[in-house]
């Protein structure tokens, strides 16, 4: 049932547009917001919501709010804060790395409802055994004549961190859904922000404590509910930092003759090899240890990409 109500709206539309379709259902809510203004991303998101109600059901629409509405309105709440800066004029109170790290936390909070509402379900396990069971089904129903033994030993390992995996997805697809439509909303609509300068990420103090203690209750945890809470949470806290590293690239690649060319062929391998993302995410945390860009990428001009 988990899984079946997060996958019913692409069902409901069918083939590969509908899975197009629910990885950019968020895109109008983000354009809207960063085009009209907060309140309108409020009733875009309540307009949607009763869309979905009445062609699907409340299940979907709920799974709709959490997933895309509600992070959506975040997003676009805290980037549009102002404060009054010294010359009276408001300045951006809310920097996008730090945008980024409330988002991930929000999935992080959705993640430890989620493990508590399955508390004393599936035995001890929970979610975990939940996440086992829906795996193991569904590598059965291809993979028929697969070892029942050998599949069930997999998937277990494979749920142990697949709440990681689904968050990261999650993030990344929040924040593309966030970046395009800052920019739709530039093209089509009056930008209520300046589009950032990516490659000048920065992002909250704070968050590394987050990772560390994330990844204290995994190692103290292990092998329990709280050892799963953790670990996932650790990796998924972990994103915001794969970020920067892009962020530090990006920087970096400014002092490149062929800049484009460089940036490519960094994309290209992270997406081909999938493994360069580690890369990436220990360059975030180095970055946020010594900073990178302040000692090797010096002064550079506003840059957007």
């Amino acid at each position: 049932m988990l899984f079946r109500s997060g996958l019913a709206i692409v069902g409901a539309v069918g083939g590969p547009f509908g899975l197009l379709g629910a990885y950019f259902a968020a895109l109008p809510l983000f354009v809207v917001g960063f085009g009209v203004g907060r309140e309108a991303c409020a009733m875009a998101m309540a307009a949607a919501a009763v869309v979905i109600a009445a062609a699907l059901s409340f299940e979907e629409t709920l799974v709709f709010l959490g997933a895309q509405g509600l992070p959506a309105g975040l997003v676009v709440w805290l980037s549009l804060r102002t404060r009054a800066a010294s010359g009276g004029a408001p300045e951006w109170s809310v920097s996008p790395g730090t945008v980024v790290a409330w988002l991930v936390g929000y999935g992080v909070a959705a993640f430890v409802v989620l493990v508590l509402s399955f508390a004393g379900e599936a035995g001890t396990a929970g979610l975990e055994a939940e996440l086992a069971t829906e795996l193991n089904r569904a590598v059965m129903a291809v993979a028929t004549g697969a070892d029942p033994d050998r599949v069930e030993a997999v998937t277990a390992a494979l749920a142990r961190y697949f709440p990681a995996v689904v968050l990261a997805s999650w993030t990344v697809m929040t924040s593309l859904n966030a970046v395009i439509g800052m920019r739709l909303a530039g093209r089509f609509l009056v930008r209520l922000r300046p589009e950032p300068a990516w490659s000048q990420l920065a992002l909250p103090s704070g968050l590394m404590t987050a990772v560390a203690a994330a990844s204290f209750l995994a190692l103290v945890g292990r092998g329990t509910t709280a050892g799963f809470v953790g670990g996932n949470a650790a990796l998924a806290l972990c994103v915001p930092y794969v970020f920067m590293g892009f962020a530090v690239a990006h920087a970096l690649a400014a002092r490149v003759g062929p800049r484009r060319l460089v940036l490519w062929g960094l994309y290209v391998a992270v997406l081909l090899l999938g493994w360069p993302i580690v890369v990436m995410a220990a360059l975030g945390f180095v970055e946020d240890w010594i900073g990178v860009r302040r000692r090797y990428a010096g002064p550079r001009s506003e840059d957007k990409t």
